[in-house]
């Protein structure tokens, strides 16, 4: 191993590693419809540690360093989707229908990397405004509301 570089840390493929409440069911759905689509795509990777992250942003893979900013990666609300070649082989050609994969995330309310000012065509998040209100304070999810006088002793 040359000096100052360190071993990559392993990305993490498994679907129920994403936030349930808000993003993993929609990634399903997405990867089903893709396929029923045509396209040949698998998840590369899902929810990220922070071991990855530092180690994406120390080779310039990353504009977020993962202590200080961190990655919808690392929230568990993004995924990079890529396409497979016909090896089976992970493929980030240009050849590849990135346009109409992105379009079908967008219509699953994900935000599509493609569209960002220096895109990455792989990577799709949960769209932060589409995101349920969760009230800690009642242990629920639902819109934010006013308690009123829930009796469990709030001043709110």
């Amino acid at each position: 191993m040359q000096q100052g570089r360190s071993k990559e840390p392993r990305t993490n493929v498994a679907l129920d590693s994403l936030d349930k409440r808000t993003f993993g069911d929609t990634v399903k759905d997405f990867l089903k419809a893709a396929k029923k689509a045509g396209l040949n795509v698998a998840l590369f990777e899902g929810t990220r540690s922070i071991e990855r992250q530092r180690w994406l942003f120390g080779q310039g893979l990353a504009q977020l360093d993962g202590i200080n900013e961190r990655s919808s990666h690392q929230l568990g609300t993004a995924v990079d989707i890529v396409f497979k070649d016909d090896r089976n082989k992970f493929s980030f050609s240009s050849e590849n229908d990135w346009k109409k994969l992105g379009e079908l995330g967008e219509s699953f309310g994900l935000v599509w990397g493609g569209r960002w000012k220096t895109p990455v065509l792989s990577h799709f998040q949960a769209n932060p405004f589409r995101i349920r209100f969760i009230d800690l304070h009642h242990n629920r999810f639902g819109p934010a509301a006013a308690c009123n006088g829930c009796g469990g002793g709030c001043s709110s």
